[in-house]
């Protein structure tokens, strides 16, 4: 379904689909490509970056309609699937974006003095069964970049066999003491055994919008953070109680 044609975009063939390298012939450190078109086009789905942290799909039919930061596009002609997965090659990132129906790629180091000629930012690999594409995609990617892998090949943590749950969406950043021990409480009335916690976005000390230190808020966590989690493993049988952290 895609068609490249474009001579500064070079096929990677690779054992199943094939990478993609766009050259520029002299060094940048931001730069936009022509991808190319997705032939006989029915429906798609993109899934895109919508801030720094979040993705989101978009679906669409026909024709492909406007949007940046694309990371993964799926599009069938009806007939067969086509994907593409935009790439992070050593210091240079990809994203795919869309322009009046056209497909095109950001490549980006993100730091003028970082410079590239060229840069591996796409993988594409067509066929009929979208389940099969995925799982041979990402055996194909691993493998090039090594930079991750499966996690049918990882060791998975014990405690993800039980329910977890995660602060950020009943709390965001109103995440106290107080406010967890009212929600494992619900959820002990409710029946519910939760077997850890994540401890999400708002816990730290900070001044305005910026981390002021790697202590938790006083005014939030009074006792602080481990008599806190003693607490609340005691009290509601937690296994595990871990916290998200950031460093900007």
């Amino acid at each position: 379904m895609l068609a490249l044609g474009q001579d500064y975009i070079k096929k990677i063939p690779a054992e199943k689909g094939y990478f993609a390298e766009f050259s520029l012939g002299q060094g940048f450190s931001e730069h936009s490509f022509y991808v190319g078109a997705l032939r006989g086009l029915q429906k798609y789905t993109a899934v895109y970056r919508f801030n720094a942290c979040w993705m989101a799909p978009f679906c669409g039919k026909e024709e492909l309609q406007d949007l940046d930061e694309i990371q993964y596009l799926i599009a069938t002609d009806g007939k067969k699937y086509c994907l593409l997965y935009a790439l992070v090659d050593e210091c240079c990132r990809t994203s795919f974006y869309i322009r009046e129906g056209k497909l095109y790629a950001l490549c980006e180091t993100e730091d003028e003095d970082t410079q590239v000629s060229s840069t591996v930012g796409l993988y594409c690999i067509e066929g009929k069964d979208p389940y099969l594409l995925n799982h041979l995609a990402h055996l194909q990617i691993v493998g090039r970049l090594g930079t991750c892998d499966l996690v049918t090949r990882k060791i998975v943590p014990k405690f993800t066999e039980k329910l977890g749950f995660c602060t950020y969406n009943a709390f965001y950043d109103d995440v106290t003491e107080e406010n967890l021990d009212k929600l494992l409480g619900v959820f002990e009335r409710e029946g519910i055994r939760i077997g850890f916690l994540l401890i999400d976005a708002g816990w730290q000390s900070t001044k305005g919008d910026k981390l002021a230190s790697f202590a938790p808020d006083p005014q939030k966590f009074p006792n602080g953070l481990k008599e806190t989690v003693r607490k609340l493993k005691e009290k509601y049988g937690l296994s595990q109680v871990m916290c998200w952290h950031t460093l900007g």
